[in-house]
């Protein structure tokens, strides 16, 4: 991705333990964010380094694999991301680990990021050649899943060809950074291999009807009030989160089948009372971006700095980019 300042380092399978504990002493940090990823010796390698840890859990299994007192020890915060609605606190199990594990400070958050501005919006709406309320957008996520051995990306494009033909509706898709399908662009659809998150949030909430998968996404366009259809990818937390969205009103559940994700979406555009009807769900109970409140929690950790480390720790091979 090239659409931020960040420093990366590519680390290796092999030797991963040595590579990161590298990395944390060339660029120590006051505050190493886990997301979906780390194991307990992956926490204890940052806070050997001085640094405080933040766990951020998004579907089920991490969020099994950090409410344990072992991986509790080990954090400062956890957020969790809930994987349905009324699953934001801890079962009884879940709180007794918090409890031996120290009880580190825990945040239920519905999703998280950067919100979209007008100005940015605008600027890309034009150079598509759209309008605003005027178009459909199919989001298959990251893109890389394969259903039946067809990928996401080619099989939310056959549908996007299908609403395409059957109504005079400008269609959008968006494939996905990992889309490893075939590269076809059919004239009834454009295509966008990849769009930097604010242009792509942009899109989707701008757009009149949204074709989007089960993951974070969905939270994410239902938290700028897009009127969705959630269709679930092969993925633990997806099903629920669609099926949740369908049952509360506020999205339109659809199978993995390309004809099926085009009914839906041809439903919501012929039924503006049905879109109307999301709409006013949405408006009272949609997911909440989060990122101010993240933000104030994340500062002072920041501001604390990092621990005082032994410099016997420190790793004996430079770091390599």
């Amino acid at each position: 991705l090239e659409d931020d300042p960040f420093e990366r380092f590519y680390l290796p399978k092999d030797h991963l333990g040595a590579a990161m504990q590298r990395v944390l002493w060339a660029v120590q940090p006051d505050v190493v964010v886990f997301n979906n990823i780390g194991k307990e010796r992956d926490l204890a390698l940052a806070r050997s380094a001085g640094a405080r840890t933040l766990y951020i859990g998004s579907i089920p299994h991490y969020r099994k694999r950090v409410l344990k007192r072992s991986m509790l020890r080990r954090v400062d915060a956890v957020w969790i991301h809930p994987e349905a609605h009324g699953t934001d606190t801890l079962t009884s199990r879940e709180h007794a680990e918090w409890v031996r594990g120290g009880r580190p400070p825990l945040e239920f958050i519905d999703s998280i990021f950067e919100p979209p501005d007008a100005e940015t919006t605008a600027h890309r709406l034009a150079s598509l050649g759209l309008e605003r309320d005027g178009y459909v957008l199919f989001t298959p996520g990251g893109g890389g899943w394969d259903i039946e051995g067809k990928s996401a990306g080619d099989l939310f494009l056959e549908a996007a060809v299908q609403v395409a033909q059957a109504r005079d509706v400008p269609c959008v898709l968006v494939r996905g950074p990992l889309h490893r399908g075939k590269q076809e662009t059919p004239r009834h659809v454009t295509v966008i291999d990849y769009l930097p998150q604010r242009e792509f949030l942009g899109l989707i909430q701008s757009a009149r009807v949204v074709a989007a998968t089960g993951g974070g996404l969905l939270y994410q366009a239902l938290s700028l009030e897009a009127v969705c259809t959630a269709t679930a990818m092969p993925a633990g937390d997806q099903e629920i989160r669609a099926n949740t969205a369908a049952e509360r009103g506020v999205a339109l559940y659809s199978p993995a089948d390309p004809t099926a994700i085009a009914e839906r979406v041809i439903r919501l555009l012929d039924d503006p009372e049905l879109r109307q009807s999301i709409r006013s769900r949405l408006a009272a109970e949609r997911p909440q971006n989060e990122i101010d409140h993240c933000l104030d929690q994340l500062a002072p950790m920041v501001e604390q700095g990092a621990r005082p480390c032994p410099w016997w720790l420190r790793p004996i091979r430079p770091l390599r980019h």
